[in-house]
């Protein structure tokens, strides 16, 4: 948790011809450990393994996470060893996919043009707030696949990690964000750029796609936070984007104009 609010690894999958490339970086401060690293597919089969707190494995013959039509999830199991035992253990659910936005031709996933059709979803129902169970966020991921949609935009904060982890088993496209809404605050700017770095960092382990927006309307936006993002993200593609006509005009079929990532 000392990482940026998050589970202390961070999973990179990317794509070589037929196989997965998974890089995977340990975070701890554990004197004298060794981190094991073990990939598993979606039966618990080991499928790829490897040593280092720095380390990147091969999957043959990848299964790739192919959005709603088949959003198939492997898990990485990094272990903590000292001494010869397991002092702790984290395991990380992931797809293996390629993506990317063309400004004239959208959203490609895996090679091949990826319209994106979705909802705008609030953290809260009436009487509770946001006091939601998992019962209700898996039903709100019910009544947005019911509707037909692959994507989801979750305004204007981050959401409970479940229903990220939703958005990976049910192959949703994401929109995620921080609550940083209509003018910035000269005295927020630390603040604001910490809760973008733990929201990418929180993020970045997960299987979708996901699109990290901010929209401040009336200031200019700071160059800073778009940096931040190009370092943390390394092989992912983020893009932070102003309150345009652009955008505007083409939400929100076109929520994609902007970002990605995991």
């Amino acid at each position: 948790m000392d990482y940026y609010g998050g589970d202390g690894v961070m999973v990179t999958p990317t794509v070589e011809g037929k196989d997965g490339k998974v890089h995977v970086e340990s975070f701890h401060k554990a004197e004298n450990a060794k981190v094991a690293v073990t990939l598993i597919d979606a039966q618990g089969n080991p499928v790829a393994k490897g040593e280092g707190k720095d380390v990147t494995v091969t999957i043959p013959d990848v299964h790739l996470w192919d959005g709603v039509e088949d959003p198939y999830l492997y898990t990485a199991v990094v272990e903590l060893m000292k001494d010869g035992e397991v002092k702790d253990d984290v395991r990380i659910p992931f797809g293996v996919r390629t993506f990317s936005v063309d400004p004239k031709k959208g959203f490609f996933l895996n090679g091949r043009s990826y319209p994106l059709h979705g909802v705008s979803r609030h953290q809260d129902r009436k009487g509770i707030g946001n006091a939601l169970t998992k019962e209700h966020h898996r039903e709100d991921m019910e009544f947005i696949r019911e509707i037909g949609a692959n994507t989801v935009r979750l305004a204007h904060y981050q959401h409970d990690q479940y229903f990220y982890d939703l958005c990976d088993q049910y192959g949703m496209i994401v929109w995620a964000e921080i609550p940083y809404i209509s003018e910035h605050m000269p005295n927020g700017r630390e603040n604001t750029i910490s809760q973008m770095k733990e929201l990418i960092v929180t993020e970045l382990q997960s299987s979708k796609y996901r699109l990290h927006g901010e929209y401040p309307m009336r200031s200019r936006f700071p160059q800073r936070i778009i940096r931040i993002c190009w370092i943390i993200t390394v092989n992912s593609m983020i893009c932070v984007t102003k309150w345009t006509p652009y955008v505007l005009q083409h939400w929100p079929a076109m929520q994609c104009a902007v970002l990605s990532t995991r």
